[in-house]
């Protein structure tokens, strides 16, 4: 498998990273690891897929590299793999894709926060509830809503007085669902 993914042609590699991910092993990490660098990104992001899948403390450092990438796709995948995977690491590689150039992947980021939980997640998404993008706002409301509990509900209420109708709107759902009245 892993000469086909060095050298296959595109559909060859895309098998050989299926049967890598389907192997599962540690094993599998190296030569998944190795094609994050070639030039086609559809393979890079096939490989993160698997990564992910795979999960475990063995496959973040990948995910980390790839989350450099030159291309804003590769990223905003890599992004959220961290957060399927979760863990320290991850979290601070989600940090440095906050600030991102790319929206969708400070978006993705954003979302991966949301999967990973905890007081670390709340703390670095609560300082972007006063973004002056819409769309970041509204995926960190959707982040914290997803995240729920004490950590997040003191931030989701301050978001109550976001000066966007949609954002007010969202936080009220998350609020609702929590509580079973209205804020």
């Amino acid at each position: 498998l892993s000469a086909e993914l060095a050298g296959g042609d595109l559909r060859r590699k895309k098998a050989a990273i299926e049967g890598l991910r389907k192997l599962g092993t540690d094993a599998a990490i190296e030569p998944l690891s190795n094609a994050l660098t070639d030039p086609d990104s559809r393979i890079r992001v096939e490989a993160i897929h698997a990564l992910a899948e795979i999960g475990g403390d063995n496959t973040i450092a990948a995910l980390a590299g790839a989350s450099a990438d030159e291309d804003a796709w590769v990223r905003q995948e890599a992004s959220y793999a961290l957060g399927w995977i979760g863990g320290d690491f991850a979290i601070q590689q989600l940090k440095v894709l906050l600030r991102d150039a790319d929206q969708k992947v400070r978006g993705a980021a954003i979302l991966g926060f949301g999967e990973i939980g905890g007081h670390e997640s709340v703390a670095a998404l609560s300082v972007l509830l006063r973004d002056e993008d819409l769309s970041t706002r509204v995926n960190v409301v959707d982040a914290l809503g997803e995240i729920g509990g004490d950590a997040a509900r003191p931030y989701l209420e301050e978001a109550l007085n976001d000066a966007n109708e949609i954002v007010r709107e969202r936080v009220t759902e998350y609020l609702e669902d929590t509580s079973g009245t209205e804020p």
